[in-house]
């Protein structure tokens, strides 16, 4: 709790809490048909370190960037997911990248 503190930076760790959270609490709203609600299966949390070594890697070489984003998502096909989420820490501001 003490990454929750007043005056306290949000962290890597509470992020991840929240997306995994928002992806599988129950509807806030119980259970209205007409809210579309997409199942876990057809999204991808990346996790927000993954963005960072993109950068790091790309700035070395354009494959090296490419072959770390595919040894990452090995398990994973993203083409065949519906959404694609990416967090990303920039001068300790979060941005979300939804896709």
């Amino acid at each position: 709790m003490a990454s929750l503190a007043p005056a306290t930076y949000i962290n890597d760790n509470v992020v991840h809490f929240a997306i995994r959270y928002l992806l599988t609490a129950p509807p806030p709203f119980g259970d209205d048909p007409g809210l579309h609600r997409a199942r876990w299966e057809d999204i991808v949390a990346m996790d927000s370190l993954w963005f960072t070594e993109i950068q790091k890697r790309w700035q070395a070489t354009p494959r090296e960037a490419a072959w770390f984003s595919t040894s990452f998502t090995k398990n994973i096909d993203v083409f065949q997911r519906s959404y694609l989420i990416v967090p990303i820490n920039d001068a300790s501001h979060w941005n979300l990248i939804l896709a």
